[in-house]
């Protein structure tokens, strides 16, 4: 271990009760997330209380080092990389409690999926439902203001968050919610002392109302925005809501332990109908169609997308004919099932006869139908990595919104500009709130595809501008859209700025998200790719100093190396391997020690780190490596359940 990482362990066991690493082979573990991106931290705590919390943050502060808060790890822009040192919630920060019939208070590592089948004994949910909802964790859907699906029902996390507890940056221990504003000034001295908590809210309120003019001007017309800071409705009638500003602020100005959310009674009756169309155009033509029915969710998905359902599921094979383009997902929710009914044959007679956009489509029977239809929408992006050939669904234009009228607009400008560019992608998203993920495929081991990219996502993020629409609905800006930050908001970036100051002035926490730092660009910092690894000319030592990968170590059991390289190639970190859901088997060493090296997801990473000289070769025969390959039982659980059959 290096001398200064040794330095900071030791000095971190001796004031926290929680795990402390810093050894390269566990840092390595938490270099990745589910985004293309690769940051080694300097260390990683995982905290047992929330004074753990306050002791690292005020080492870090003292020694200047920056903090990155974590969850799950399934973020697809970055969002919680860094080279700092890293707090890991997701192992002890599990607690939760039904606090009334429509409150609950949560610790920041708690799974919602956990948090909802808790709720469900009462008749009661959490309705914002991010894909990866059965292992992200509460505190990361606060810190990236989460939705889903199901937007239109319950809109974002921001909705539903009453008070947050939090840690600043110097380690001061808050519970904020909505404050009134006090009538002294921060700066009154001495003479008239303000506490914390009134400085930030006076702050926050001075800054808006400095800005408001600015701050209206800059918000896209689009129905969801998840980009920069939300700043438009967090003072209103002389309050100000700080715990709605921290909300969406990826952990930039503040470090959340605990939040107190609303709820929501289960719906009585829910029934869904698929959509078929003959073109992408046809479906988000009829997205708008749809809006005044009031569609609960309304998902799109394209034809690359139904085809690979098609091929995986016979079911998929006889439900979807194979010159469908598109299909539209929607959903309805009555308090009796004749009310259900009602609505969804009046979705199909809106749809396929009165506009006759769609050219067919299936109403579901039953609970049963109702899972096989939403599963096209839930079991199938992660399926997009089994594709063969070396190209991949690239997570990186993966958020954009519009307004829904401008819906058609863009998809015809979106599959110009990839003809353009010579890339194919697949297209899917909440076309019901004017979402989508585009996930272009590329090969990200090529510099021309890198830089391809960059110009791909540049021209569909002027496309969005133009239309009003915004670069992130609900996935953050981590470090993915950071960069364009400063194109979206133009002039507003500086007011940003100084938002950060007021809650971070040394600028340890989570820095060059939200916040652009001047050399920022979405194609620093790529993940280490493993397709050819080559010996180093030089006879230098085979690690990331000379930038190379390198040849695979010799293997003593009979797996073929290029099967090593492949398996670690597929592997896209999106976490669902640290699912805890009674309905997976996956992975039952993770349910019992639900840490990330028990996960199958760090043997993958570690593999990787090996295999492109991000670690010494040597680390396999450390006892490090062994205490992490002995957390698998080789019951395979992984390779049958993981969504790109990772081994």
């Amino acid at each position: 271990m290096d001398p200064e990482n040794q330095r900071i362990e030791e000095d971190l066991r001796g004031l926290v009760e929680g795990d402390v690493r810093c050894d390269e082979l566990f840092t390595q573990l938490y270099a990745t997330d589910a985004s293309i991106y690769e940051l080694r931290p300097l260390g990683v705590v995982r905290p047992r209380s929330v004074r753990d919390v306050v002791a690292t943050v005020q080492y870090a502060a003292e020694n200047h080092l920056p903090i990155h808060v974590r969850g799950a790890g399934s973020g697809l822009a970055g969002e919680s990389l860094g080279r700092g040192l890293v707090l890991d919630f997701s192992c002890y920060f599990r607690r939760m409690e039904l606090l009334d019939e429509r409150r609950a208070r949560v610790q920041a590592g708690v799974v919602l999926a956990s948090l909802n089948r808790y709720l469900a004994t009462r008749g009661l949910l959490f309705g914002p439902d991010p894909a990866m909802s059965h292992v992200t964790t509460m505190g990361s859907v606060v810190a990236i203001d989460a939705s889903g699906s199901h937007w239109r029902k319950y809109g974002s996390a921001r909705r539903h968050v009453e008070s947050l507890k939090v840690v600043l940056a110097d380690g001061e221990v808050l519970e904020v919610g909505r404050h009134s504003v006090p009538r002294v000034e921060p700066d009154a001295g001495e003479s008239c002392p303000v506490s914390r908590l009134d400085y930030l809210v006076q702050s926050v309120a001075g800054l808006i109302e400095r800005y408001r003019p600015l701050i209206e001007a800059s918000r896209p017309k689009s129905l969801v925005n998840r980009s920069g800071y939300v700043l438009d409705d967090v003072l209103q009638d002389r309050h100000v809501d700080l715990a709605k500003l921290l909300v969406g602020s990826e952990g930039t100005l503040a470090i959340i332990t605990e939040a107190t959310v609303t709820v929501d009674p289960q719906p009585m009756h829910r029934g869904c109908v698929l959509l078929l169309f003959d073109s992408l155009e046809k479906a988000a033509n009829c997205v708008s169609e749809l809006a005044p029915l009031a569609p609960v969710a309304c998902d799109l998905m394209d034809r690359r997308h139904l085809n690979l359902a098609r091929e995986s599921d016979v079911r998929y094979e006889l439900l979807i004919p194979g010159e469908a383009e598109a299909v539209l997902l929607i959903e309805q929710h009555g308090d009796t099932a004749e009310e259900v009914r009602a609505k969804l044959d009046a979705v199909v007679e809106l749809a396929q006869y009165k506009t006759s956009l769609a050219a067919t489509s299936h109403v579901a029977a039953d609970e049963g139908d109702f899972q096989l239809y939403w599963g096209l929408a839930r079991r199938f992006v992660p399926t997009l990595y089994r594709l063969q050939g070396t190209t991949r669904p690239v997570p990186c234009i993966e958020d954009i919104a519009v307004p829904l009228s401008a819906l058609p607009v863009f998809l015809r400008h979106l599959q110009d500009a990839l003809k353009q560019f010579q890339v194919t992608a697949s297209v899917f998203g909440h076309a019901g709130h004017g979402q989508l993920h585009v996930r272009p495929f590329l090969e990200l081991a090529d510099a021309d595809d890198v830089a391809k990219m960059e110009a791909l996502a540049a021209d569909l993020y002027e496309k969005v501008w133009l239309l009003g629409g915004t670069i992130s609905g609900e996935h953050g800006d981590g470090l993915s859209r950071t960069p364009f930050i400063a194109r979206q908001y133009g002039p507003l970036v500086n007011v940003f700025r100084e938002l950060k100051q007021i809650f971070d002035p040394q600028g340890l926490l989570n820095p060059g998200k939200i916040v652009p730092a001047p050399s920022s660009r979405m194609t620093n910092d790529l993940r280490a790719l493993v397709y050819q690894p080559v010996e180093a000319a030089d006879g230098g030592e085979r690690t990331a100093t000379n930038g190379r990968a390198v040849e695979p170590a010799t293997l003593q059991l009979n797996w073929h190396p290029q099967e090593v390289l492949e398996a670690a190639r597929v592997c896209n970190g999106c976490g669902a391997c640290r699912s805890l859901s009674p309905d997976v088997r996956m992975c039952p060493i993770f349910r019992y020690a639900p840490r990330e090296e028990a996960s199958p997801r760090a043997k993958a990473n570690l593999m990787r780190g090996v295999l492109t000289g991000r670690l010494p070769r040597d680390e396999l025969l450390q006892d490090a490596c062994k205490e992490v390959a002995d957390l698998c039982v080789h019951c395979h659980m992984c390779r049958i359940e993981c969504p790109a059959n990772v081994d």
